[in-house]
């Protein structure tokens, strides 16, 4: 299928499509290419162990992916399973529609799963009673790949990859960068809160070192 001009515009300009496009980008920050998705170290990783998977075509949310491709579902779960390997516990949250024109809590408009270990004051638990503070109560889905049911919708995710899969869709009360806020205990963070700014991206080759021979 051709692209429209606006969606070419994207790739161009996309951080994500230029790594993925650019071998030597590939090489440097990818942990592992599955058939439609990569793995990479989160740049500015909230803690050591936390990851991105990106779909390799450019879509705005992983419900928009499974919408285009219910097979990528496939690869999200071969990703989960490997870093499960490493990690006996992890937290999965996805901001939804990446668009800044609809008004999400997406910081960019590439679809990206975070994938991150607990910590002692962000487990899962914690995480979704922040959420539900929040955003009030979440629809549970009764499996992952459910999620291509919020397509048309700006949503947040949050999983724990196993049996709980919980969505909000997006209201005023969600900000940029929620999950991230919501990880730091710090709903009340600065508006000019930035990811690219506030956390130490020498965390992120400690990242790659710690996954890369368990799961290449």
């Amino acid at each position: 299928m051709a692209l429209n001009t606006t969606e070419k515009r994207e790739q161009r300009t996309c951080n994500f499509c230029i790594d993925i496009n650019k071998k030597s980008n590939r090489n440097n920050i990818f942990l592992e290419v599955y058939e439609k998705t990569a793995l990479i170290a989160d740049l500015s990783p909230l803690t050591i162990g936390h990851l991105l998977l990106i779909p390799l075509i450019h879509e705005t949310s992983y419900a928009n992916a499974l919408a285009s491709d219910s097979l990528i579902i496939y690869d999200i779960e071969e990703c989960l399973n490997a870093v499960k390997m490493k990690e006996q516990n992890i937290i999965i949250s996805e901001h939804g529609t990446g668009s800044f024109s609809a008004g999400t809590s997406a910081c960019c408009e590439h679809a990206h799963l975070h994938i991150i270990p607990p910590q002692p004051s962000a487990t899962f638990s914690d995480l979704t009673q922040r959420y539900i503070e929040h955003l009030g109560k979440p629809r549970k889905l009764d499996k992952l790949s459910n999620l291509i049911h919020f397509s048309s919708f700006s949503y947040l995710l949050l999983s724990d990859g196993m049996s709980n899969h919980f969505v909000w869709t997006h209201n005023d009360k969600t900000r940029s960068q929620f999950f991230r806020w919501s990880y730091n205990n710090c709903p009340t963070a600065k508006a000019d809160y930035c990811w690219r700014t506030s956390f130490n991206r020498a965390d992120a080759y400690k990242t790659k070192s710690k996954y890369q021979k368990e799961i290449s």
